[in-house]
């Protein structure tokens, strides 16, 4: 063997021996996960899906929090479509950056096309790593709470800024600017059979309010699959000084598995925090049926319920119908629906008082927050003792809110 050779294979013996062996204590960083939906749509050519990169990294600099990171001691970490970022200093850190970048992306997105629209999906956790070297010998990290970032963000919907139980105590204790941004989503299974409390962080012109669609742990198991082919929502407003409002909501259920549905789940998200008999909740079938409910899960602003089907769901059996009424206010007067599968049709109908004054307007709103106003219109029609307005729409693809204001 030449010298030279000999030369190289002591290098790479000396740098496996150095990779292999993890720092004797551990430090505590807060990392933010972050990477691009659909960032390999086959769709896309490589130079679009690598200019999508590109204008992201670009976006993510000029952020106030990373501009002001600490070069020495924080982690910048390339994952293909998107960014790991460890800050060694402040456990704020990670959130303020994705709000500043959600920020961006909606300015950003505002002049692109629909194809070249950068949604992002974001995970944060905080805690201890090792530090470790890579096969060149740069500083490399590993740790559960960096596995734990990215793991929300795995189940992250479009824009969705998710973080973990240990963040969201420790950002609530400083400030009740937190308190109101920070908004549980309830207890998810992650992979390995781990358990997860999950938040969600979201404001007027960030995040997104979906929880994630992924079922919850308890809700795991046959039959719990399905697609919503019709929607229905009928608001009456009971009180104009609160915006109390009674939510009739009816969906036409398709079973898209192999087992029958036996129960529903029905995320409910609300502007004013309330307790569970303050709603008057409850369910029906096509036949006006009284189902039984089982909450699981009741928090504030976020309520869970299992609706049990007195007649299961068989595969691909359409035109079951699950009729849902609560009361909730509406402080800002608006409503908004998601759709999740390409729905056939949805209907909306608003009833006020006369003496109310009303200006009703629909917005498609994308995954990235921003919106769109809808023409036609709602239809408004005024009786003597109470006005009306409606709207309806077919062939309404998927994962779209729409949103009605008046």
């Amino acid at each position: 063997m030449s010298g030279r050779a000999l030369l190289s294979q002591r290098m790479s013996s000396n740098r496996i021996r150095k990779v292999s062996n993890p720092s004797l204590f551990t430090r505590t960083y807060h990392w933010i996960f972050v990477d691009i939906v659909d960032s390999s749509d086959p769709k896309l050519s490589a130079k679009e899906q690598a200019e999508k990169i590109i204008n992201l990294t670009r976006l993510l600099s000029k952020t106030t929090t990373f501009m002001q990171r600490d070069p020495q001691f924080d982690f910048i970490l390339p994952t293909g479509d998107g960014y790991a970022i460890g800050f060694s200093d402040s456990p704020e850190k990670p959130t303020k950056l994705a709000i500043e970048l959600q920020k961006l992306l909606i300015l950003y997105n505002h002049s692109k096309k629909k194809g070249n629209k950068i949604f992002v999906r974001t995970g944060i956790d905080s805690g201890p790593v090792y530090l470790l070297h890579d096969l060149t010998g740069k500083p490399n990290v590993w740790g559960p709470s960096l596995n734990t970032a990215r793991r929300l963000m795995d189940l992250c919907e479009p824009m969705n800024i998710l973080i973990s139980d240990r963040v969201a105590k420790d950002l609530r204790k400083l400030s009740h600017d937190y308190r109101n941004i920070i908004h549980t989503f309830g207890m998810y299974e992650l992979k390995h059979n781990e358990r997860l409390h999950v938040y969600g962080v979201y404001g007027r012109d960030y995040g997104n309010k979906q929880p994630p669609s992924i079922p919850l742990f308890n809700m795991q198991g046959p039959g719990i699959k399905f697609y919503l082919t019709s929607i229905d929502v009928k608001l009456r407003i009971l009180d104009q000084e609160t915006m109390l409002t009674r939510h009739n909501v009816s969906w036409e259920i398709m079973n898209s598995t192999n087992e029958p549905i036996r129960e529903i789940l029905v995320p409910l998200v609300g502007d004013v925090p309330k307790k569970i008999p303050q709603l008057h909740f409850s369910a029906s079938d096509e036949k006006s049926q009284k189902l039984d409910v089982e909450k699981i899960l009741d928090k504030p602003f976020n309520k869970n319920f299992f609706v049990k089907l007195k007649n299961p769901i068989k595969r691909y059996q359409k035109k079951k119908m699950l009729n849902l009424q609560y009361d909730w206010e509406e402080p800002n007067r608006f409503f908004a629906h998601t759709v999740r599968s390409n729905l056939r049709r949805f209907k909306f109908s608003l009833f006020v008082p006369s003496a109310m004054k009303i200006k009703p307007k629909l917005l498609q709103v994308d995954a990235s927050g921003f919106k769109t106003k809808i023409y036609p219109p709602p239809k408004v029609i005024r009786h003597r003792e109470k006005t009306e307005a409606f709207w309806s729409g077919s062939d309404l693809p998927a994962d779209h809110s729409y949103r009605f204001e008046w």
